[in-house]
């Protein structure tokens, strides 16, 4: 049976001569139809109109009624988010929370000052329709996004080629969960124009430190600990809270598993890893300051959701924390990767907000007779006691929920976003799989049997319980399409 739709995985492709084949290079990038398509569309065939099912037939068929209901300029700029995998694989509960998932994605990445909500279409309304300008973003953003969706996903059919050319994009819907992985990872700092450096981040979003701690700035307080849950082998850990243009700004500085020679300071050997010999940051101006080695930052953005950044010793922006340092235990512990990556792995962390956390260090700071009466002054003046910090991170997070309820998100205490990402990274069976590509389980599985170089990759699959795991997944599909026929208006 063919479907009606073209879907192509234009990714490197190492693990079969026959995927090779299919990788040709000048398939990549078709242009966009230049005119409006001439072809009749076909019919959906009887046995995709299941209303148990979401066909890909029918998902394009409800994104191309849609787009006729706009006008050209909405047109252009409308984009779409499937969640119909996850309600072809798991049923209308596993949509839904997709469906949060994708409104909170969206608006964690929103450039904008409102919030926004998406048009739900299709059957459950497992499609998400969001407009580019609502959340700033342009064109030209989307064309990353699309270039570096892992599925390259792309319709060849006449609905297909229509969709295209109404809203003059290449890739103009992708399944939830590879906007999420682009979204949050590989495109992340480029959508949120965040600079290279801390520096310059901070003066983009309003915050200059110096100029807080010179001032004794009211909202500023800091917040040492002993040791952290996520900091590698429970090192020291010193928070700092300061404001922005839009709210809450605050900043980890952590410490590598490394030891450091002790410095000498007013006569004394001091260890600057070691909160309670050198617990300040620079800012402070004592000559007791605290040595990190990488630092997180989660500020508020305009429209009151949380953005996340993460910085090296020196300043530079970083993509990934070294494990030697912090670690994503929430992720570790599902049997992911514990590294964390900005910004997928802090929406496991911080789905209600901002971790609450303890001063441990203020009280010892008074008791030590390493300290003398001015650093013990700027102790009291910047540290605070634990309870005003865990007050502030009260405050911060109930500002932060509500934002969560406009959103629908009652309970913030297990992220929507990680449904959607953790799918991906996850292994997937054979329903799973055949919900990805819109055909009936039992069809994949006749057309694994007799792919040759598909089943020499995703094989597995037709073991009882078998699964895949992503890399799979893109080296195999590709294949597994070609030599199934599928996706392709039947001639």
């Amino acid at each position: 049976m063919k479907l009606v739709l073209c879907l192509f995985l234009c990714l490197q492709i190492s693990c079969s001569s026959d995927a090779r084949k299919v990788m040709a290079p000048n398939d990549e990038d078709k242009p966009i139809p230049s005119q409006m398509p001439t072809e009749p569309i076909p019919e959906i065939p009887d046995d995709q109109k299941d209303s148990s099912y979401f066909y890909f037939a029918e998902q394009e068929e409800a994104i191309l009624t849609d787009l006729n209901s706009l006008d050209e300029a909405s047109r252009k700029n409308s984009r779409y988010l499937l969640c119909s995998d996850q309600l072809n694989a798991f049923g209308k509960k596993n949509s839904d929370v997709c469906k949060l998932g994708v409104s909170k994605l969206l608006n964690s990445i929103s450039n904008e000052r409102q919030l926004i909500s998406g048009k739900e279409v299709g059957a459950e309304g497992s499609i998400v329709r969001f407009d580019l300008r609502d959340i700033g973003l342009s064109s030209k953003d989307w064309r990353l996004i699309e270039n570096l969706d892992p599925f390259k996903f792309r319709s060849e059919t006449v609905r297909g080629k229509t969709i295209r050319f109404l809203t003059q994009s290449v890739r103009p819907f992708m399944f939830a969960n590879n906007a999420a992985e682009v979204m949050l990872v590989k495109a992340y700092y480029k959508l949120q124009n965040i600079p290279d450096t801390l520096d310059l981040f901070e003066a983009q979003i309003g915050v200059d430190a110096q100029r807080d701690f010179d001032q004794r700035d009211v909202g500023l307080i800091l917040i040492g600990m002993n040791e952290s849950v996520i900091t590698s082998n429970r090192q020291h850990r010193l928070m700092r809270r300061l404001e922005g243009f839009d709210g809450a700004y605050w900043c980890t500085y952590d410490t590598n598993d490394k030891n450091i020679e002790p410095i000498l300071i007013n006569g004394q050997f001091v260890n600057q890893k070691n909160l309670l010999e050198a617990p300040f940051p620079v800012e402070v101006r004592s000559n007791k300051t605290f040595v990190s080695d990488a630092g997180e930052c989660i500020y508020t953005k305009p429209n009151g959701m949380l953005g996340f950044a993460l910085f090296a010793a020196d300043g530079s922006r970083a993509d990934f924390a070294p494990t030697n340092i912090v670690q994503d235990t929430g992720s570790a512990g599902r049997g992911l990767s514990g590294t964390i990556q900005n910004a997928r792995s802090c929406f496991r962390c911080h789905a209600g907000g901002f971790v609450p956390a303890r001063d441990s260090v203020a009280a010892q700071i008074q008791q030590s007779t390493g300290f003398n009466a001015a650093d013990k002054q700027k102790a009291r003046l910047f540290f605070k006691g634990p309870d005003a910090g865990l007050a502030a991170i009260r405050n911060d997070n109930a500002a932060y929920l509500k934002v969560m309820l406009n959103l629908g998100i009652f309970d913030a205490s297990e992220d929507p976003i990680n449904a959607i990402v953790d799918r991906l990274r996850l292994e997937q069976n054979a329903k799973q799989v055949a919900a990805t590509l819109g055909i009936s389980e039992e069809e994949l599985l006749v057309g694994l049997r007799s792919s040759t170089g598909a089943t020499s990759i995703m094989g597995s699959l037709l073991q009882p319980s078998g699964t895949v795991n992503f890399q799979q997944l893109i080296d195999g599909l590709p294949v597994l399409i070609v030599d199934m026929n599928l996706f392709k208006d039947d001639e």
